[in-house]
């Protein structure tokens, strides 16, 4: 399963969290242009972790959210988090899209 949120994508690794994480709300990513995060935040009954471009959420799915996209209900499981780039010649160069 695959999610995109704007420059982000998160790619499901498991559904299965075995090491409970106790954090309840992370920032993703921050806007270099505009300033603004994709931020998740855990349900009433849910934790998140976020490390290492890994995002983990354990107990009931989390709220992605950001202030020009809509909010997108993350499912419970451990997440590899990428970040949108594009090509900018022909040697291969790249650069990551800015928010």
């Amino acid at each position: 399963m695959q999610i995109r949120h704007g420059d982000l994508l998160l790619i499901r690794k498991s559904d299965v969290v075995q090491k409970v994480p106790t954090g309840k709300k992370a920032i993703l990513a921050r806007g270099e242009a505009t300033g603004h995060t994709h931020t998740l935040v855990a349900g009433k009954t849910g934790f998140i972790d976020f490390s290492d471009d890994v995002v983990t959420v354990a107990g009931e799915s989390a709220a992605l959210k950001h202030q020009e996209h809509k909010t997108l209900e993350i499912p419970v499981g451990i997440w590899e988090l990428r970040q949108q780039a594009e090509w900018v010649n022909a040697n291969k160069e790249y650069r990551y899209v800015r928010d």
